[in-house]
């Protein structure tokens, strides 16, 4: 039978209240910096949100605080990447319907003038 001293007990359950702490104090610090990632998106503007971003993880001493920052840089680099390629397909698109008008007019054109040598 294992026999602990009262001091051994006490500090163990200080240790896990401690730990319990910090585990919560991580999750909400993760959640201010999604929310003033966010905020600084609508006030900062692109550049300076950026600066910050890549400050926080100087900043941040936790691993799951480094880890919530990296998972939304590779949100964000993902959500810029559909973002482009929706860029490049709208473009392409419009340069198709733009050469395809060309062509029509061109061929209307043409209609019209092999009309005219007619009359």
């Amino acid at each position: 039978m294992l026999v602990y001293c009262t001091g051994c007990v006490q500090l163990r359950k200080e240790i896990e209240e401690l730990r319990k702490k910090l585990l919560i104090q991580e999750k909400l610090l993760g959640a201010l910096l999604e929310k003033e990632i966010k905020h600084s998106i609508h006030v900062g503007g692109r550049r300076r949100y950026m600066e910050e971003e890549e400050s926080e993880e100087e900043k941040v001493h936790g691993e799951a605080l480094v880890e919530f920052v990296k998972e939304r840089r590779k949100k964000r680099k993902v959500k810029k990447r559909k973002i482009l390629a929706e860029e490049m397909r709208r473009k392409e698109e419009d340069d198709r319907r733009k050469r395809k008008e060309a062509y029509e007019k061109k061929k209307l054109q043409q209609k019209n003038k092999e009309e005219d040598r007619k009359e």
